[in-house]
């Protein structure tokens, strides 16, 4: 997983990873080809260029993804692909599948650009889920919004999707026993980490809104407040700091939660020139806190490698939002993770 911590370098990776690919599209078996055709247009609309083809995964590809995401993988009738110039005028990779959401099946579409010889990062470019109508269920939006580079610019490692989920629920079962003072440090770490990848996601979308009348935003922007609240609880088993540093770092999240608050109050009374200054002036108490922090929890991510696996395990690297059940959206994060390595396996 690369990690939100080294900014300046994510933000790199992320414009060039956006201007690179190879032009491959996926549809699963799971969804007819006319089906696929017609939500990649609404998966990424603007798209050219589409044009139908077949691959398979081969034992090995099938076995290996299987393993990194815990449960059994299906290819028997082959994938259809479809090759299409994306708006940027890039090319990419998307897939479509049907994922359980409770008392529901919906379509899961994923869009990304792969890895090149230059670029050895994955970019999710879109993740949405449709109705059996082909209606996007706008539900999901925010909690799609931290997987994906337009809303998040996270990209993601190859080597980091194929770390075994196993490793990661071992890890967790020693920092529960609390007979790991390394697997204890690596959770903090992980949380933090990807936490900060749902701030940006989260305050992307509602920075955006404020372009406009700014009533867009309050759903996004009540769940960054949630979002807050959890990163300034993850400094209590950050044992790496100490009480004074912990203290900050809940202080720092504290405050961004009660601006964002202050925001919210402001657009409901339809005040958004000062709910434009509030988000502004935000960027002060941001820098401060990664000044303070980005170093040691950048080192200690190095220090425990595991943090750099990209789990998609909710809870962890995986933030849950509010009206979501946790079977819902782990089968979605699963799902995401599944179809982007199916993506990068299949021949």
């Amino acid at each position: 997983m690369i990690k939100l911590s080294n900014i300046k370098y994510m933000k790199m990776l992320s414009i060039l990873a956006i201007l690179v690919g190879i032009s491959l599209f996926f549809v699963t078996d799971f969804v007819t080809a006319d089906e696929g055709e017609g939500l990649t247009k609404k998966l990424l609309p603007g798209v050219t260029n589409i044009n139908k083809h077949t691959k398979i995964l081969s034992k090995e590809s099938i076995d290996k993804i299987a393993k990194a995401v815990g449960e059994s993988v299906s290819a028997d009738n082959g994938l259809t692909i479809y090759e299409v110039t994306t708006p940027k005028g890039n090319n990419g990779l998307i897939t479509f599948t049907k994922v359980n959401a409770g008392d529901k099946d919906v379509t899961l579409g994923i869009a990304i650009i792969p890895p090149t010889q230059k670029d050895k990062v994955v970019s999710i470019l879109s993740v949405r889920a449709f109705d059996g109508s082909g209606n996007e269920i706008s539900d999901y939006r925010a909690f799609f919004s931290q997987f994906t580079v337009n809303e998040s610019t996270f990209i993601y490692s190859p080597i980091g999707l194929l770390i075994p989920i196993d490793k990661l629920k071992e890890t967790i079962k020693k920092a529960t026993e609390d007979k790991d003072k390394g697997a204890k440090e690596t959770i903090a770490v992980l949380k933090a980490d990807n936490y900060m990848r749902m701030v940006s996601a989260l305050w992307n979308l509602t920075n955006r809104g404020l372009r406009g009348d700014g009533k867009s935003i309050v759903g996004f922007a009540n769940e960054l407040t949630v979002v807050y609240d959890g990163l300034g609880k993850t400094s209590s088993e950050a044992t790496f700091l100490d009480s004074t540093q912990m203290n900050e770092f809940k202080k720092f999240a504290s405050t961004a939660k009660g601006d964002v608050e202050r925001i919210v109050k402001l657009v409901n009374g339809g005040d958004i020139a000062s709910a434009k200054d509030i988000a502004k002036n935000m960027r002060n108490n941001c820098d401060r806190c990664h000044n303070a922090f980005e170093r040691t929890f950048s080192k200690k991510g190095r220090e425990y490698r595991i943090a750099y696996g990209s789990y998609f395990y909710v809870g962890y690297d995986v933030i849950p939002v509010k009206g979501l059940s946790s079977d819902v959206m782990q089968n979605l994060a699963t799902a995401i993770r599944k179809n982007v390595l199916i993506m990068l396996e299949a021949k």
